[in-house]
């Protein structure tokens, strides 16, 4: 039950998209019959469970997310390399 109470506060947290995105997920953990179950205990639409189930299975729903490799990439694109940071160090 607490786990339930749990889900119930965290799902009531978030915004209209990622409510239904965390459904879908927790839905697809428990497999076969979970669409039902997680619809009924956090009190949205089989349906619209369903449907956003389909669009991450598909690909169409992929929420933006980088890793910290990603995250590093990306930073180190806009930073001098260590040539550049030598020759700026040097005197002359």
């Amino acid at each position: 039950m607490k786990k339930l109470k749990k889900m119930k506060a965290f799902y009531h947290s978030l915004n209209e998209k990622d409510r239904r995105r965390y459904a879908a997920i927790e839905a697809m953990k428990l497999g076969h019959g979970g669409q039902n179950y997680i619809s009924s205990v956090l009190g949205c639409h089989f349906q619209t469970v369903m449907v956003r189930i389909n669009e991450i299975t598909n690909g169409t729903d992929i929420p933006q997310i980088y890793t910290d490799v990603e995250l590093i990439c990306r930073f180190a694109q806009n930073y001098p390399s260590n040539d550049e940071l030598i020759f700026k160090l040097l005197p002359y």
